[in-house]
């Protein structure tokens, strides 16, 4: 077969569809929207019993992207990527959030011959995108596609892109639309290649790519095994900018969302990075202060950097670029994206089962990440912590639930704030998605089941 039908067989693009409608959902990609990890409504420490229990379902296959939540067209709907053990086949399933019923399945795609995958990754480590007509689901170099959410349908795919994920893909991508630009998806590919190091922003109607942006050369200058990131792209506003801030090897990179140019790069080493950059809001919620980043194995696997003015001129830089404020190995995990609690606060889970209260520092010369309160959970982590009012959940690989509370609870009004085990229970098997916040309850991805935990139990 010739290299242009190879290309064509590989390239599925649909005529514009104007009337799809885009809005986010609930709970509308890895840890909600823009990667915050926030739900709406406030849930007890205790929600993770038997008793409160509302559906579980056995999901076939293996995958640890998350689940995602939208309001389609029969109701609010989770999706949830999964593939066989040997990558040989990747699909998407679709199920009621009120009743677990199974809404659809969509058998996508075949590899006849699949990469190496890491024994503690699948080839469906990539989390969706949910939207009321369409969901966006990636799968690293074996493909992307957008489906139609009221039966699976393919609307279109790619199967173009190269990549040397080397140990599995799990990147997952971001959907970008507001008032004059037309809406896109940005997925990162961070492989060990030459040219393996790279974000691309799709047409979000036909899939048709808009622009792509190299990570070189930094990136390129390292041994390949040191090249490869699993992170997920965020959105921040920086001025009056609208950026994506990605995190692949190395740097974290600020792009244009309309062009792909790289407006800026701040170096912090490391590899692996797993996360989704955590923006700091000013109180007005108008700007971004700094963004926090986890940049993988490294001597230092946690870094604030900072886009406000007054901390990039201490820094020495422009006062319009960001720079590095600060980095630390305290509390740092190499894989789950730390919570944000405040303005001066994150919660981290390490690996290794340590949750931290990590100061953010208010200056460069200030107390950026000091430790200021520690508990041990046991377990190990890949899964990242999210937050329903004042319950912080997490979840362990072997099983671990324990929710976590924040405050004083030694000492007077004027004691610092500590984190506290609030509640303890152990599951049949253990987590590695990220669970979702919606509908009053949690939706949580287990090694082999997906479950709905709700304060009202089976509401029977």
């Amino acid at each position: 077969m010739s290299s242009a039908l190879l290309l064509a067989a590989a390239v599925a693009f649909a005529a514009p569809a104007d009337d799809l409608d885009l809005t986010p959902g609930a709970w509308p990609m890895f840890r909600g929207p823009n990667g915050v990890g926030v739900g709406a409504d406030p849930l007890p420490a205790d929600l993770i019993r038997p008793e409160n229990l509302r559906w579980q379902v056995d999901v076939p296959g293996r995958g640890w992207g998350s689940p995602v939540v939208a309001d389609g067209p029969e109701g609010p709907t989770v999706y949830v990527p999964t593939a066989t053990p040997d990558g040989t086949q990747m699909d998407v399933l679709a199920y009621d959030l009120a009743t677990g019923e199974e809404r659809w399945v969509r058998k996508l795609f075949t590899v006849a011959e699949p990469d190496f995958t890491h024994p503690t990754n699948t080839y469906a480590s990539c989390t969706p995108v949910a939207t009321r007509d369409v969901v966006f689901v990636h799968f690293g170099k074996y493909g992307t596609a957008a489906l139609d959410t009221k039966n699976g349908h393919t609307l279109w795919e790619r199967r173009d892109f190269e990549c040397d994920h080397f140990r599995g893909p799990a990147s997952s991508p971001l959907l970008v639309q507001f008032d004059g630009l037309s809406p896109r998806l940005i997925v990162p590919f961070d492989g060990v290649g030459e040219d393996d190091q790279y974000v691309v922003a799709l047409d979000a109607a036909t899939g048709e790519t808009l622009w792509r942006t190299g990570r070189d050369p930094e990136v390129q200058d390292v041994v390949p095994d040191l090249r490869k990131a699993y992170g997920t792209p965020v959105l921040a506003e920086v001025g009056d900018r609208t950026l994506v801030v990605t995190t692949g090897a190395i740097a974290t990179d600020f792009l244009d969302p309309a062009t792909g140019e790289r407006v800026w790069r701040v170096k912090h080493g490391g590899m692996n990075s797993g996360s989704a950059p955590q923006v700091l809001q000013s109180p007005l919620g108008v700007a971004s202060d700094a963004v926090l980043v986890t940049t993988g194995d490294a001597p230092t696997s946690l870094a604030l950097l900072a886009t406000d003015s007054d901390l990039t001129q201490t820094k020495g830089a422009a006062a319009s670029d960001p720079a590095l404020a600060w980095s630390s190995n305290a509390g740092a995990p190499k894989r789950a994206t730390p919570l944000l609690l405040s303005l001066g606060q994150a919660v981290t889970v390490d690996d290794g089962g340590v949750a931290s209260m990590v100061a953010l520092g208010s200056d460069v010369d200030g107390d950026g990440g000091e430790v200021l309160s520690r508990v041990r959970l046991g377990d190990s982590y890949w899964s990242s912590p999210v937050r329903a009012g004042g319950t912080i959940f997490t979840f362990g690989k072997e099983g671990a639930a324990t929710t976590l509370e924040t405050g004083v609870f030694r000492g007077g009004a004027d004691a610092p704030p500590e984190l506290k085990v609030a509640h303890k229970s152990t599951l049949d098997e253990g987590v590695w998605a990220t669970p979702a916040l919606v509908g009053g309850g949690l939706v949580l991805r287990t090694e082999h089941t997906l479950r709905f935990y709700h304060p009202d139990g089976t509401n029977e």
